[in-house]
């Protein structure tokens, strides 16, 4: 990759995305590069305009839901855009004086599953670049893929979930800032969105190979596109929430299956399935967002129920009404309000049965064992790549207990660096309780994660 591109900046205007988002649409990939290129200013622009006067009153009170429930208020809105905005504004600054790529955006499709990829335009010169993963978050709604980004970001409002769209508005624009840094990024939806109808494998380790194949179909469309840059031999991989886990199991199947990975950097993931999530569940204590619980149950019955019917009866797990109304709630036609909303309990250990209850705590049954089969480091998986976990130490949905028991199973190992731990965004004292950490703390991690990229690859 070309040495003379100024790297901080690039680095923080990767972060100024995360100040709005939205999205509805399908971007088909153009013809050429000059039809379909875009530029910072212009995706910068689009982030600007949520936060223009004449946008506002389409976002007052009640129209913004919260991922942890709830609506935002006009005001709350505003303290957390400016939140963030605060953070940022030396990088804002800095951002402002660089010339970075141009990116194209290409949509991904193979063997039913889909994605999107930005690809910085070369303008007829040679341009070889690395390629990065990003995984995205958790969704529910089968629309809020990558693949179905709509760079206006005023789409949000049309989506039925409109806090996935929030969340998949800012990803797809991160990710288009990378790729305007020097990188080729690749965004997989996984099964269950996107042009995919099949059940979400929610954090089972099979995510890795949705991650391999997407990948792998990116290294083929590249080689068919005209004045685009070129994909060299090196792989990064980073991701947040179930993008974090998604990481993990993606750094495992690549190596697993020959496919090199420079570095991997997961981010605030749930890693730790048959340890600390089994305990975050019994703990009897209420949660910001229950719902992960049974799209856990879920996401591994779709896998293992045509082999093991009997252990993924959903009424010998989940307490009423979940049993009957789970396979229509995680069918991606719901928004994550709506899901939230058809919980009979925020206390996750109220969610479960007895029997269920009883075999986590004894680390019995056949639930319990998938847990641990899906549980990366306990595996015997050596990792091979650089492996840099980043997470902040106050998170509230995915306990940083995560990152720290997969880091004491790897420590061993040269190549796995200690974690990052970061803080959240910092908000006015009024505005502290506004969100969850693990929504706050994104765009320090993906500052973190991405800087680390960059250092990496400037030793190349």
């Amino acid at each position: 990759m070309s040495g003379t591109f100024p790297r901080w900046g690039a680095v923080c205007a990767v972060l100024l995305s995360l100040l709005v988002l939205g999205c509805a649409q399908v971007v088909e990939p153009k013809a050429s590069p000059e039809e379909s290129a875009v530029s910072v200013d212009e995706l910068l622009a689009d982030l600007d305009a949520l936060g223009a006067v004449q946008s506002k009153a389409l976002f007052g009170a009640s129209s913004i839901p919260k991922p942890t429930g709830g609506y935002f208020t006009a005001d709350e809105l505003s303290g957390y855009l400016s939140g963030i905005k605060d953070a940022l504004a030396s990088c804002a600054a800095a951002a402002a004086s660089n010339s970075p790529y141009l990116v194209m955006p290409v949509k991904l499709k193979t063997g039913g599953q889909s994605g999107l990829m930005w690809v910085p335009v070369s303008l007829g010169r040679t341009l070889s670049v690395p390629i990065i993963a990003y995984q995205h978050g958790t969704r529910v709604y089968w629309e809020n893929a990558p693949s179905r980004f709509n760079s206006n970001p005023l789409s949000v409002l049309s989506s039925r979930d409109v806090s996935g769209a929030f969340q998949n508005y800012v990803e797809c624009v991160a990710g288009a800032l990378m790729a305007s840094a020097g990188y080729i990024v690749v965004m997989p939806d996984y099964p269950g969105f996107g042009d995919s109808r099949a059940p979400h494998p929610y954090v089972h380790l099979s995510l890795g190979e949705s991650v391999r194949v997407l990948v792998g179909r990116a290294r083929t469309v590249l080689a068919t596109l005209w004045g685009a840059a070129r994909a060299n031999n090196r792989l990064y991989l980073i991701g947040y929430s179930e993008g974090g886990f998604a990481t993990m199991a993606a750094a495992k199947r690549m190596q697993e299956t020959g496919m090199h990975v420079t570095a991997a950097v997961p981010c605030a993931g749930s890693y730790d399935l048959s340890g600390t999530m089994v305990r975050e569940v019994l703990s009897g204590e209420e949660a910001p967002v229950p719902y992960y619980i049974p799209y856990t149950v879920f996401g591994y019955a779709s896998v293992y129920r045509n082999v093991e019917p009997a252990a993924w009866d959903y009424a010998a797990l989940l307490k009423p009404p979940l049993p009957g109304i789970l396979d229509t709630l995680f069918g991606g036609a719901y928004s994550g309000a709506e899901v939230s909303a058809a919980m009979p309990s925020k206390v996750l250990r109220e969610l479960i049965t007895d029997t269920l209850a009883a075999e986590l705590a004894a680390g019995t049954g056949t639930v319990f064992g998938r847990l641990l089969k899906n549980t990366a480091f306990r595996t015997g998986w050596i990792p091979g790549m650089i492996l840099q976990m980043i997470h902040s130490p106050e998170d509230g949905i995915v306990p940083v207990e995560n990152t720290l028991a997969a880091y004491e199973a790897f420590k061993f190992l040269p190549n796995v660096l200690p974690p990052i731990f970061v803080p959240p965004v910092p908000l006015p004292e009024a505005l502290v309780n506004l969100a969850d950490v693990h929504l706050f703390a994104y765009p320090t991690a993906l500052l973190a994660g991405f800087t680390f990229i960059d250092g990496v690859e400037s030793r190349f």
